[in-house]
């Protein structure tokens, strides 16, 4: 399940990068990736609202750093996908390691 939210998060940020790039006007970018990450997620067969904001981005940031999203998108989906199975794991463990002491 992860990796679907990492494919879909990352692939709307990538989604929202390439659309901007071939048309420079907001709004036709706009009605252009928007419904090119519902079909993501429609392929991936997850319900994903966050995917839907990952392409706007794209839009309103600096061209210096306008490349970079979707290298962005990719470290930030590892951290806080990463941090979040590490919690699991560890309250798992630990509510294991209480039910013994009891």
């Amino acid at each position: 399940m992860a990796t679907k939210h990492f494919i879909a998060l990352v692939g709307a940020a990538s989604i929202g990068v390439a659309v901007h790039l071939i048309f420079a006007s907001w709004l036709i970018s706009t009605i252009i990736a928007l419904p090119l990450v519902f079909v993501l997620l429609q392929l991936l067969k997850i319900n994903l609202p966050a995917a839907f904001a990952f392409p706007l981005p794209a839009l309103v940031l600096p061209s210096n750093m306008f490349h970079m999203l979707p290298v962005t998108a990719i470290i930030a989906t590892i951290f806080f996908l990463g941090t979040i199975v590490l919690l699991k794991k560890f309250s798992v463990s630990y509510d294991l390691s209480s039910q013994e002491n009891n």
